[in-house]
């Protein structure tokens, strides 16, 4: 079941996950117009889980690496793309 979130939330929860020793899976969904083609909702939603740096205190790195919800663009820095592509929803996996 997803809920949804904004950003902030998200990373807030991811932070949390971390400061008490469990993993948590969540997801964020582009705008289409993130994209110079056109992408359904499960081409542009990325998965990820809180064991990424970006959610890790006193980490020198930000990274995010995410799935593509459909499968067809694993491994993917998400980080190099978040101020570059506009963010529909964000949600935390339960």
């Amino acid at each position: 079941m997803r809920k949804y979130v904004s950003y902030d939330e998200l990373r807030s929860a991811m932070f949390k996950a971390n400061e008490e020793g469990k993993e948590i899976s969540g997801g964020i969904t582009f705008t289409e117009d993130s994209f110079n083609k056109p992408y359904d909702e499960r081409g542009r939603t990325y998965l990820f889980t809180s064991d990424n740096k970006a959610f890790q205190h006193g980490k020198i790195s930000n990274s995010i690496w995410a799935n593509c919800e459909d499968g067809t663009d694993d491994g993917v820095k998400l980080s190099n793309y978040l101020y570059d592509w506009k963010i529909e929803k964000c949600f935390i996996e339960s």
